[in-house]
């Protein structure tokens, strides 16, 4: 019986923050002989990887990556604890999806019955639900072909980073690096497969590509517009937490414009705001979905007593405290140190280089910081909510020493088994 450690209910002060701080769920495991060749299997594929690092091809590297995440997974428990008991046994997504009489139906119903549903169904778009019931419905409700579908899209984030750290002219030894890092980061590695918000990962991922498609080969600007437009509307319909996209692509984008005097960026930008629009209008005149409505409401449900710095100041400051925590927590110790050493904010205003990855890295910290201000994430959980904002803070490390790299991936697997041995933290 898996055991969760849960917060809001545990201190009768009213303190809101978990139990074992910064993670706001927890389900312990036990590691038994069962689990140690799924150990070794990790293990060994990295160390083959950086052993072999030059010979690998992008395809076999990418690949690799794709089992280091799986092979992390499967530490926990083994193939039903990694990739089917998050469903049935925690996933409020699947036990939402059993009340969908046909997705029409229950898409023209949703505004009126949002409030009925569970914690996460009610404060994400109907399309967080639709999603499993897209993959279920059709293979009477096989949970295997849910575990596939999702993590296949998930996995994808793989290839289309490679992408984007490849029109950045990095060198092909440190991009290989880079990737390897990337898949054992802990929030990475734990939250990419299996998990809703593995797919909204892609969905950002791919925005992001087309944004610096945009930046990088503006003749590209069809494909670029193409893949923001794509990812922007795909991402917005999972979870409201897609504005961070809006937010990004809009400050880059008015840089672009101000700076570089290049506008199209800018005319991508509105035209991936418009194209949403329209979407918007479409789902709301002939399938009677309210998507305004929807966000107005699970943002009352989320701060049902009103904005908790004049409300809760206390709570509200220490549950901003504990969603920076765990992004940077799950993000690794190793990691965090290389941040704090690098200094990523010590720049000058007055030359901002729009080419640099870590523009990029700056904004979307800028944006989520602020969505944190607004009381944004108010139960936690950030390091998988939030899990869109990883390759930014991988994108800020391209001009870390390669050393320095490698030295961080295998201290960073270290930290993922332990973490994947240890617990579950699926909610």
């Amino acid at each position: 019986v898996l055991v969760p450690v849960y917060k809001h209910v545990l201190y009768p002060i009213g303190l809101d923050v978990p139990k074992i701080f910064p993670i706001s769920v927890l389900y312990p495991t036990r590691f038994t002989a069962v689990n140690i060749p799924y150990l070794l299997l990790f293990l060994l594929l990295l160390v083959f990887a950086i052993w072999r690092l030059d010979r690998i091809k992008a395809f076999f590297l990418l690949l690799i990556c794709i089992l280091i995440i799986i092979t992390g997974n499967l530490i926990g428990g083994g193939y039903e604890a990694a990739f089917l008991r998050p469903f049935n046994d925690q996933s409020q997504y699947y036990y939402d999806t059993l009340t969908v009489p046909g997705w029409k139906d229950w898409l023209a119903t949703f505004n009126a019955n949002q409030v009925n549903l569970s914690v996460h169904g009610r404060t994400h778009p109907p399309f967080a639900v639709l999603i499993h019931h897209l993959f279920l419905f059709p293979f009477n409700f096989n949970l295997n072909i849910l575990a596939a579908g999702l993590s296949l899209i998930s996995l994808s984030t793989l290839p289309m980073l490679y992408l984007i750290l490849k029109m950045y002219e990095i060198d092909e030894r440190k991009l290989k690096l880079l990737m390897l890092l990337f898949a054992v980061i802990p929030a990475v590695n734990i939250y990419s497969v299996v998990s809703l918000d593995g797919v909204i990962l892609a969905g950002s991922t791919m925005f992001l590509l087309g944004l610096v498609i945009l930046l990088k080969k503006p003749a590209s600007w069809i494909s670029g517009f193409l893949l923001m437009t794509i990812g922007f509307c795909f991402t917005n319909m999972l979870t409201f937490s897609g504005l961070f996209l809006g937010g990004v692509g809009g400050l880059i984008s008015l840089c672009e414009l101000i700076i570089n005097k290049r506008a199209k960026l800018m005319i991508g930008m509105v035209l991936t705001l418009l194209t949403f629009s329209l979407l918007l209008f479409v789902l709301a005149e002939y399938f009677q979905y309210n998507h305004l409505q929807a966000f107005s409401l699970a943002s009352k449900l989320e701060s049902s007593g009103g904005f908790r710095l004049f409300t809760d100041p206390i709570n509200y400051l220490l549950t901003r405290f504990e969603d920076i925590s765990e992004l940077l927590f799950f993000l690794s110790f190793p990691l965090f140190a290389l941040f704090i050493k690098s200094k990523p904010y010590n720049f000058s205003p007055d030359r901002i280089n729009l080419q640099d990855t870590n523009i990029l890295f700056i904004v979307g910290s800028i944006v989520i910081f602020l969505m944190f201000l607004t009381g944004a994430y108010r139960t936690g959980e950030t390091a998988r909510t939030c899990l869109f904002i990883y390759p930014f803070f991988l994108l800020q490390l391209t001009k870390t020493d390669e050393s320095i790299i490698k030295m961080a991936v295998m201290q960073v697997a270290i930290q993922t088994v332990i973490m994947q041995a240890v617990a579950s933290y699926y909610w």
